[in-house]
């Protein structure tokens, strides 16, 4: 059953039967290859968010990794994500991929407050960023399955203080992210180098990028980075650019 909708996707009528904690893989999966275009951009936002908290940024700065591995940072992140989710959390792959997340975070100390932050924002930013530029909106189903898929990967890397209520998680990461709205130049230049080193060679695309990714931030993540709120210009033309990716 995995296999096929691996290879052949879900169907709006096979998505409605879903269930949104027993079927959280599957709905994890249909949303990325349904959003495909847009993943990249909201991906890019999820991984780069520990900017906007200062003492995180700090914390990531002082381990190098994106500096010195910024590509692999990015390529590995969604690597493991994908064994977890696409293989099983009972799957060989799974279980490597779990074990392989807490060797990694096992090298540094990062309180749980923190954890549960960047767990979350994976999640939320991913959805909410979906919201602004994506090519449709986002049914309740997907919300909740996607949301659930986190949770139970949270609880899987040891995770505490973790709900099932989504409501009330997004309140808790909203409030954080009121927190830590305020600008500093360092929380702008950690996100723009993390960006722009995680590009690699593909130089060109960094700049259309940066430009998709500031329209689809919420006001918190541009007030922590100090970056405008976009043109009503900008937004049409991202819309654009989507619409004749997904096409």
């Amino acid at each position: 059953a995995r296999v096929e909708w691996l290879a052949h996707g879900t169907s709006p009528e096979q998505l409605a039967a879903l269930h949104p904690v027993d079927h959280s893989d599957r709905i994890y999966h249909h949303l990325l290859t349904t959003f495909r275009v847009e993943t990249r951009v909201v991906e890019t936002l999820a991984i780069n968010r520990v900017a906007t908290w200062e003492s995180l940024a700090l914390f990531l700065r002082s381990t190098r990794e994106s500096e010195q591995n910024p590509v692999g940072r990015f390529i590995d992140t969604y690597a493991l994500f994908a064994n977890y989710f696409e293989w099983g959390a009972e799957s060989e792959r799974g279980k490597s991929a779990i074990e392989r997340i807490n060797q990694i975070h096992g090298r540094y100390y990062l309180p749980n407050e923190g954890m549960k932050y960047v767990l979350l924002n994976t999640a939320f930013t991913w959805l909410d960023g979906i919201d602004r530029i994506g090519h449709r909106p986002l049914g309740e189903l997907e919300r909740e399955g996607f949301f659930q898929a986190h949770v139970r990967l949270g609880r899987a890397l040891g995770i505490a203080d973790l709900g099932d209520d989504r409501a009330e998680m997004y309140a808790w990461f909203r409030s954080k992210n009121v927190q830590n709205a305020f600008h500093t130049p360092f929380k702008r230049e950690t996100f723009e180098l993390f960006v722009k080193n995680s590009f690699g060679s593909a130089a060109a695309e960094h700049e259309a990028l940066l430009s998709a990714a500031r329209s689809a931030m919420d006001e918190h993540y541009r007030a922590a980075l100090g970056y405008p709120e976009p043109s009503e210009d900008e937004r049409s033309a991202l819309r654009a650019a989507v619409a004749a990716l997904v096409e």
